[in-house]
Formats: C-alpha cells, sequence, structure tokens
C-alpha cells in the first residue's frame, strides 16, 4: 500500500459523480474509486448525485449505500442539469483534494492514481487529457471544434476542455461560485480557475466507450441550448470583465494619450480634406453607389463595384446614418488614415524606433498619404489600414509564447480576411507575408509545429472571413456577379491603365514646371517605389539580424505596398500604398547599425532638425494649397450649391454648368439617362438623374466580364433609350486607355445625335434600331418592343 508522503502530501479526497440515466455503471464507479483510495492510503470519501435520474439508479445507489460506509448520496428532487450535479457534488465535498468524473463509465476511476502522482506543492489543479476518444468521427470532430472555440473564445489553456476527469484542491473552490447549470459549467470552472491563479498539470488519461445509453447532449435542442449558454457565459465572463478593465483603463493616462492623438489627427485630417478640390470622377462614383445600393440596388448585378464589398458596406451604413455628402466620405477617409496612423505608430514602437522618428513618418504621412494630399479610394485604404493590423499582430505573435502564439495568428488571419473584402490583392498579399514572417520567424523559436499550426490559424482565419463575405451574395443570387466584377471581368484592366513604367513621372514633370509648392511636393510620391527598394537596398545592406521577426515583417510588408501600387504606379495608387511604403522601409533603415556621422552628436542633431522642419513645411505647404484650390482667371470658388457637395468649395463655372446640363437631360430624357463619362456620377448625385444601367464609371476596365461589348449588348438588350457620350470634336484630345471608344463609336454610328450639351453629346436609341439588333432575342423581345410602340402610337415595322 502506497503512503500519503508518496504523494505530495495529498491526506484527504472526496470524489464525487454525477448520475443520470448510469443505473448500470455508477456502482462500478464507486467500488473503483473506493478501491482506489485504499491503494493510495489516503482518507476518501465518495458522493454521487442522482440527478432525478428516471432509471432504477436510486434503487442501486440505497443498495450500495448500506454496504459502503464512505458513500454518501444527494439525490435532486428534480432534474438540474449536469451544471446542477456538478455544484451538488462541489458542495458536499470535506476532503482537501476534490476529484470528480462522469458516472457512465467512459473513465476509469483507477487513473486517479495518475493524477495523485503529479501533485506537489506548486500544483493546484490536476487537469486530464483524452489519450484517445472513443466516440464515433462525428463526435470526435464536434468536440475538437467545441474545445477549439471554447478555447479561443475564453483565452482557456488547458489541451482538453471537456474532459471531466479532474483533481481540484478545494481551497480554490471556495474563491468563486459556480453559476451554469448547463454542460458548459466544465468551461466556467476552467476558467474561473485560472483566472484565480491556479497552477495547472496536465495527465494523459484513456476514454472507453459507453457501455451503455447514449449521450443526451448530440440534439439539436441540447445542442442550441449549449450554445445559447456559450453566449451567455461568455456575456458575464469575458465581455463584462472586458469592458470593466476598458472602464477602468479610461482613468488612466495611457487610454487617453493614443485616444487624444487619433481624435486630433483625424480632426485636423477631415477639416483640411474638407477644403480640398472634390474629385468628381472616382469620388463621387463611390457615393453613388453607396446611395444606388441603399435604394435597392443588389451590388454587382444592378450596379457595377470594382473590389470586394466591405469598404461598399461601411460606406453605404455611413450614408444611411448621416447623409450622401462628400463630407461623410472623407470622413471616412480620415477615420482610415488616422487609425493607419496610429498602427504605424504603435509598430515603430515594438521594432523600437525612437519616438522622434516616428512623429516625423506620421507628418510625412500626412504629406503623401493623406486625403488631403491626393484622392485615395476607401477600399484601398481600408485593405492597407487592416494589412498594418495585421502585421502588428504578427509581430505579436512571434514575441509570445504558449497559446498566445495561436491567438496572435488568427487575429492576423482574420484582419487579412477582412482587407482580402476590402480589396482582394492587398487581403492576399498580406496574408503572403504574415505566413512568411511566421515561417522566417518561429521555426527556430518555437520549432516547426508551432510554425505549421501559425500558418494553418492564419489559412483558417482569412478564409473563414472571406467565405462569411460572399454569404449574402450567395443568398441573393449575386454571386457569380461578384466573381464577374471582381475577379474574372479584369481583362481589359492592364491595358487601360497603361505601361507599368512609371507614368506618372510625366506628370511630376508637368507639376514641377506649373504647379504650387503644395502640387510640387505631393507629386513626389510618385519615386516612392524607386526611392523604397533603394532605402529597403540600404536597410539589407546594412542590418546586422536581417532574420529578426521585426526585419522580416518590416521587408515582407513593404513589397505588399510596392505590389498594392502596381501595376501603373499612379498617383492615386502609390497614395493609397503610402502607409506601407512610406513608414515601414524608414523603421528598417533605423533599425541598422548607425553610420560614421550618427555617432557624433552635432551631425546628429543638425540632420534631425532639418529632416524634421523639412517635412513640417511640407505638410504645411500641402494643407495650405488644399485651402486654396487653383481655377482660372476668368473663374472663382464657391461654396457649392449641389446636394451632394453642399458648403464644398468648387468652381463656380463648372457648378453652373452641372446644373444647367443636369436640367437639360432631365427635361429631354425623363431623368434615365446613361452619360457615359468617366464624371458621370456627380450628375446623378444631383437627384434628377437616374442611371438605367450598371455601368456608373464608364471607364474600359469598369464594364463588367463583358467589357464593352458586354456594355452595348446591355444597352440593346435593356432597351436603353437614352446616352450622352464625349463630344466628338474634343475626343482626340481626352482619349486614353480606359476610354470606352467602340461603345462611343457604336452609340455614334447606330443611334440618333439629339443635342449637344455642355458636357456631352445626348444620342437617342430609336426604337428600329433595337428592335433589329434585337431580332435573334425571339417573339418575348418583339413583344416588348410592339406593346411599348403602342403606347407611344407608333406603328411597329415587322422584320
Amino acid at each position: 500500500m502506497r503512503t500519503t508522503g508518496d504523494h505530495g502530501g495529498v491526506a484527504s479526497i472526496s470524489a464525487f459523480f454525477p448520475c443520470y440515466r448510469d443505473e448500470s455503471t455508477i456502482a462500478e464507479m464507486v467500488e473503483r474509486v473506493v478501491g482506489t483510495f485504499d491503494e493510495l492510503g489516503v482518507d476518501g470519501d465518495v458522493t454521487v448525485v442522482n440527478d432525478a435520474s428516471p432509471d432504477d439508479a436510486a434503487v442501486v445507489l440505497e443498495q450500495l449505500a448500506g454496504e459502503e460506509p464512505r458513500l454518501r448520496v444527494v439525490t435532486h428532487e428534480a432534474n438540474r442539469g449536469y451544471g446542477g450535479a456538478l455544484q451538488s457534488g462541489f458542495a458536499a465535498a470535506t476532503g482537501e483534494w476534490v476529484f470528480y468524473t462522469d458516472g457512465d463509465g467512459q473513465y476509469d476511476p483507477a487513473e486517479l492514481v495518475e493524477l495523485v502522482a503529479r501533485v506537489d506543492d506548486d500544483v493546484d489543479v490536476v487537469q486530464g487529457y483524452k489519450l484517445g476518444r472513443s466516440d464515433n468521427l462525428a463526435r470526435r470532430v464536434i468536440g475538437r471544434a467545441y474545445h477549439h472555440a471554447v478555447s479561443w473564445l475564453f483565452g482557456l489553456s488547458v489541451r482538453d476542455t471537456d474532459c471531466d476527469f479532474r483533481l481540484i484542491r478545494r481551497s480554490l473552490l471556495e474563491q468563486f461560485e459556480l453559476e451554469s447549470t448547463s454542460g458548459v459549467i466544465c468551461v466556467e470552472l476552467v476558467r474561473k480557475l485560472e483566472t484565480t491563479g491556479a497552477r495547472f498539470v496536465q495527465v494523459g488519461v484513456h476514454h472507453y466507450p459507453r457501455p451503455s445509453g447514449r449521450s443526451a447532449f448530440f440534439n439539436p435542442r441540447n445542442v442550441a441550448k449549449t450554445l445559447i449558454d456559450l453566449a451567455a457565459l461568455w456575456s458575464r465572463l469575458v465581455l463584462w470583465t472586458t469592458l470593466v478593465a476598458w472602464g477602468r483603463a479610461v482613468t488612466r493616462r495611457s487610454f487617453w494619450a493614443p485616444v487624444g492623438a487619433l481624435v486630433g489627427v483625424f480632426a485636423v485630417t477631415w477639416l483640411t480634406a474638407l477644403r480640398a478640390p472634390v474629385n468628381h470622377a472616382d469620388e463621387a462614383w463611390f457615393l453613388w453607389v453607396a446611395v444606388r445600393s441603399n435604394h435597392g440596388a443588389h451590388l454587382y448585378r444592378d450596379v457595377y463595384y470594382v473590389s470586394t464589398p466591405l469598404a461598399m458596406w461601411l460606406m453605404q451604413a455611413a450614408v444611411w446614418v448621416f447623409g450622401p455628402h462628400v463630407a461623410v466620405e472623407r470622413a471616412l477617409a480620415a477615420a482610415l488614415f488616422s487609425i493607419s496612423a496610429l498602427l504605424i505608430w504603435r509598430i515603430g514602437a515594438r521594432v523600437s524606433v525612437s519616438r522622434l522618428a516616428r512623429a516625423t513618418v506620421v507628418v510625412a504621412m500626412f504629406v503623401f498619404a493623406s486625403p488631403v494630399a491626393h484622392f485615395a479610394s476607401i477600399y484601398s485604404m481600408l485593405a492597407v489600414t487592416l494589412s498594418l493590423g495585421a502585421m502588428l499582430a504578427v509581430l505579436r505573435a512571434v514575441a509570445s509564447n504558449g497559446r498566445a502564439v495561436g491567438r496572435w495568428c488568427l487575429i492576423a488571419g482574420l484582419l487579412c480576411g477582412f482587407a482580402f473584402a476590402s480589396k482582394p490583392n492587398t487581403g492576399l498579399l498580406a496574408a503572403l507575408a504574415v505566413c512568411a514572417v511566421i515561417i522566417a520567424t518561429t521555426r527556430r523559436a518555437h520549432g516547426p509545429a508551432t510554425t505549421r499550426i501559425g500558418i494553418a490559424t492564419v489559412v483558417v482565419g482569412s478564409a473563414a472571413t472571406a467565405a462569411l463575405t460572399v454569404v449574402p451574395f450567395i443568398a441573393s443570387g449575386t454571386f457569380n456577379d461578384l466573381i464577374g466584377n471582381v475577379f474574372t471581368g479584369k481583362s481589359d484592366y492592364f491595358s487601360a491603365v497603361g505601361s507599368p513604367l512609371l507614368p506618372g513621372l510625366q506628370h511630376l514633370i508637368d507639376t514641377l514646371g506649373a504647379g504650387t509648392i503644395g502640387t510640387q511636393v505631393v507629386a513626389f510620391d510618385i519615386l516612392a517605389p524607386i526611392v523604397v527598394v533603394a532605402v529597403l537596398g540600404v536597410a539589407w545592406w546594412r542590418t546586422r539580424e536581417r532574420t529578426s521577426p521585426d526585419f522580416v515583417a518590416l521587408v515582407a510588408f513593404t513589397l505588399v505596398g510596392i505590389a498594392a501600387a502596381a501595376p501603373d504606379f499612379g498617383p492615386q495608387h502609390v497614395t493609397e500604398a503610402m502607409p506601407l511604403l512610406l513608414a515601414l522601409p524608414v523603421f528598417a533603415l533605423a533599425r541598422t547599425r548607425p553610420f560614421a556621422w550618427h555617432r557624433r552628436t552635432w551631425p546628429r542633431v543638425a540632420v534631425a532638425v532639418a529632416t524634421t522642419s523639412l517635412v513640417l513645411v511640407a505638410s504645411i505647404a500641402v494643407a495650405a494649397d488644399a485651402q486654396s484650390p487653383s481655377v482660372t482667371p476668368n473663374d472663382r470658388i464657391v461654396a457649392s450649391a449641389l446636394p451632394h457637395l453642399d458648403g464644398q468649395p468648387i468652381s463656380a463655372i463648372h457648378q453652373a454648368n452641372v446644373l444647367r446640363d443636369g436640367r437639360e437631360l432631365h427635361r429631354r430624357t425623363g431623368g434615365h439617362v446613361f452619360i457615359v463619362e468617366a464624371s458621370a456620377a456627380q450628375f446623378y448625385l444631383t437627384g434628377a438623374l437616374t442611371d438605367p444601367t450598371p455601368y456608373d464609371f464608364p471607364a474600359r476596365s469598369d464594364l463588367g466580364p463583358g467589357g464593352e461589348a458586354g456594355a452595348i449588348t446591355y444597352v440593346q438588350r435593356h432597351h436603353v433609350r437614352w446616352l450622352c457620350i464625349p463630344h466628338a470634336r474634343r475626343h482626340h484630345v481626352h482619349a486614353t486607355g480606359a476610354t470606352p471608344l467602340h461603345l462611343e463609336q457604336y452609340v455614334r454610328a447606330h443611334m440618333k445625335l439629339s443635342a449637344h450639351l455642355h458636357a456631352c453629346d445626348l444620342y437617342r436609341n430609336t426604337w428600329q434600331t433595337t428592335h433589329h439588333d434585337h431580332d435573334h432575342d425571339g417573339d418575348r423581345s418583339t413583344d416588348h418592343l410592339r406593346t411599348s410602340r403602342r403606347r407611344r402610337g407608333v406603328q411597329l415595322t415587322q422584320a
């Protein structure tokens, strides 16, 4: 017989078993645990909690209690659930240690010996984990999914949450109260034990097939109840405690400093951006798509959209709350820029860059990456912001240990998935960068198993987020339209954007010759890819830690920025990627060994002062330039009276032309007209006109999977009567690779010119032409045309 001294000083154990439909197994469970007490040489008692079992368990227990003096039976008059049975068992315990397992015979109480053997003064809980689950495949899969889900939701560190084979120091159980009455009490128990600081050791135990009966858990009603109980438990133990912690944090300076900085950067950026000139093409288009979608148009099917939907959903929500105004769109852009600046600051702190260098980089971002400097699309800004968040998360992951690595990898994966849901190429590149950082840094520090788990977690998190994004489109039957608009319908994109040989260089040369100081400064952003490659090359040459997590992450996400600005590296694309292109290479260079002159105080101070001063002057010039939009000598800036620009600065001549052409188009067309101009959305936003086609930005690269031929077919099949195209006399001057020349030529060749307006030439689609072009569509098209003409009193000529 073993003595208590052989088992870490375990003097007494109270064991208990919940019993429900366990009449065939409960007697053997009691006998085996009593025999184990004798084997261990400890004082022990055993309690069976009869949870109103409907079988003959009560008779078996009554007979067994007469034979075994160490057995006590606690009987519930009504069923209280698994959690209620455990509460009664813990309340009945009197020993120094409490052991419990289920009464169904799937665990062997004799393995209590293995738990006691692991007890010492530094152990509070001996937690079992199943060496192999003796259930069918479905239950094994569901069990592991449940374990991983609750481990992540509740931050648990045990290997097997639902292994009910535990030995617990009773003094810990007296420090809290268990409230759950269902099976989620196991999660509550482990969470509260870990919260109190309990010290765990874990031991593998065997799991056996159920001798008789079947589990009552795996039915829809019990599964639904468990999910509801888990949600309520998470609200109590995680959400509420987190809110309380945040409430305490708001009283600290460490909380208000970044919040105040974020609000300050947002206020300065937004208020300055409000005075910047309006981009009448892209900016108005994004706002108009949100307006159409909020009024019932299905995204991708009824209205063309160039990217995945997350950014547009945010814009729709903002428009729904605050109204369709450019100021709302710019507020969203300013918020994304401010969050990016805060993330850059946090990344710089994590890679040990000085405060002065970080502050200088943030101000430089205002010059080159803010909505004040240049128009940047919301979907690209959101994707870049989420990519920065993913970078910060993976830096936290590679610096963590244990389960924290998996949690941060999951957060990084989710952020990459959201970035994909805003702009696919940026999100995919960010996920690849995260995986590259994990591969390069965790294999040596944590081992290949952690590397594989980290990558799998990132992939699962990204894929799950991306999959959830498409669910609404599958439900609405527009999934194929999404695929066509965003992925397969990009055949004309590369030819439309032009050569990938930095076309913005000509813009830079033109601006240096005639632009203001502010526009000249911003124009230099076109050189960013060249400068970035040079800075990264110097940093790679000078660094001593090329495989450090910080350096690998900085290089990987800089490459994400370069790829995101490709293929044309035009001013807009470079501005959108600038948070990645500007800050990260500078941080990489700042971490290298110091230059020779940097070791001396005077040169170091001089360079710091000169750099900071130059950046500040540039930011002031850019802000001042935004406040003074340029106009021709015979024009002036006025506060706009257009509905979506109410109060914004605008050219008086341009506003007069838009209002006049809008009224004329409405008078002639009844308000339904397809305007084949990049700036068409500004006319639709006046409220007097609507677009009868999905193409609100009719460039060659934005006409869907069918391109120009598809747009022509849509005009024919949907009997679009009125189209307005650019003037033929100035067409050769303004035509670019994105100009839909074939569509315009079709309109001029097959439709009748109705009027010359300031913005465009108005053409009428004659019914005879439409019917002739669609004779192959069959009787249904002919009947539709016949009915339409009869309503107008026009005799239909048979083909």
